[in-house]
């Protein structure tokens, strides 16, 4: 995928599994409309050289609990068609 398909399309991994330092990470909100419950998906990765991890963070609220879940950087898998990020094979 081109740089220029990638900025007109937020959605995608803009970053490259190889840099020394990143960040990247994608929120998706969920409102029960019935309950006012609220759960937050982030997905993401953190490229540095001494912590490099894939990671899903969940918020969820009323009252607000945070879970951080810590993946090995060799689990993170997205792909642009269709856009998807898994961590099938580490995920039991």
């Amino acid at each position: 995928m081109t740089k220029l398909n990638k900025i007109n399309n937020p959605i995608l991994f803009q970053g490259n599994i190889n840099n020394n330092h990143y960040f990247e990470g994608w929120y998706y909100k969920q409102v029960s409309a019935n309950t006012n419950k609220i759960i937050s998906f982030i997905p993401g990765i953190s490229l540095n050289p001494s912590d490099s991890h894939s990671f899903i963070q969940v918020i969820v609220s009323p009252p607000v609990k945070t879970y951080y879940f810590r993946y090995p950087i060799e689990a993170f898998n997205a792909s642009d068609q269709p856009f998807e990020i898994n961590w099938e094979k580490f995920i039991y």
